[in-house]
């Protein structure tokens, strides 16, 4: 009776082993077909793959002071950075980028200009990429680079007789970036990308007055922090 009972045992332990080898086998013939057809699409995120494309941030705002015992103040600004890119990916879902574009900062008070920027601007990338579905991801990165370009600012000086003018500056201005991005990628075909999502901005650089402005004017170190809007568009290949 006993090696009756140790047989069947031995029988129930043997069936179980033969259902779980059966869901793995099965589990991994399910899986094959998806691994093939993604790495044949081609996914961005895939090693070794490139993509080229074009990408715009940008914001507008606009705010009113009204003081009691004052005129209604309103103020306007305006970031807008469109650019190139070109990307690769070093390792699976992990991709970097370099970023090459125009930066126009704006700002105005009651219709007079405070800040007019324009600018090149340069930014190398990386950012790791999350899947969620087969044609859709969500990423996260960041970005450091640079800019440099003009700065008109009106500025009140003082002349030698003590009368006020006013002066606008042309100035050279540099300085660095900082990015920080949170977004999502769909990959709808097995060419095109397309992206959407936040990207906040820290510029930190020097505004340098121009020549005939240089004995009335000092040079100034400017701040900006933006919270950006981020499009893009692309095309992958290779890999």
């Amino acid at each position: 009776m006993k090696s009756m009972m140790t047989m069947k045992a031995t029988a129930r332990r043997g069936a179980w082993m033969v259902l779980v080898c059966a869901l793995v086998a099965g589990a991994l013939v399910t899986q094959a077909p998806a691994q093939a057809e993604a790495q044949s699409r081609g996914s961005v995120l895939n090693q070794g793959r490139f993509e080229v494309g074009v990408n715009a941030a940008g914001v507008l705002s606009r705010s009113t002071i009204a003081p009691e015992d004052g005129d209604e103040v309103e103020l306007r600004s305006s970031y807008f950075n469109p650019n190139i890119f070109f990307g690769y990916t070093v390792i699976p879902k992990l991709q970097v980028k370099l970023l090459a574009g125009y930066q126009g900062i704006g700002t105005e008070s009651n219709g007079v200009t405070l800040q007019d920027s324009n600018a090149l601007s340069v930014v190398l990338q990386s950012a790791y990429h999350i899947p969620v579905e087969r044609e859709f991801s969500l990423y996260g990165g960041i970005g450091l680079g640079g800019y440099f370009g003009s700065t008109q600012r009106p500025f009140t000086v003082t002349d030698q007789d003590g009368a006020l003018r006013e002066v606008v500056g042309d100035n050279s201005t540099n300085g660095f970036i900082f990015q920080a991005m949170l977004g999502a990628l769909v990959e709808p075909n097995d060419k095109l990308t397309l992206r959407a999502g936040l990207r906040f901005d820290t510029l930190r650089g020097s505004e340098t007055p121009e020549e005939e402005n240089a004995e009335i004017l000092s040079e100034l170190t400017s701040t900006n922090l933006q919270v950006l809007i981020e499009f893009s568009i692309g095309f992958r290949f290779g890999g």
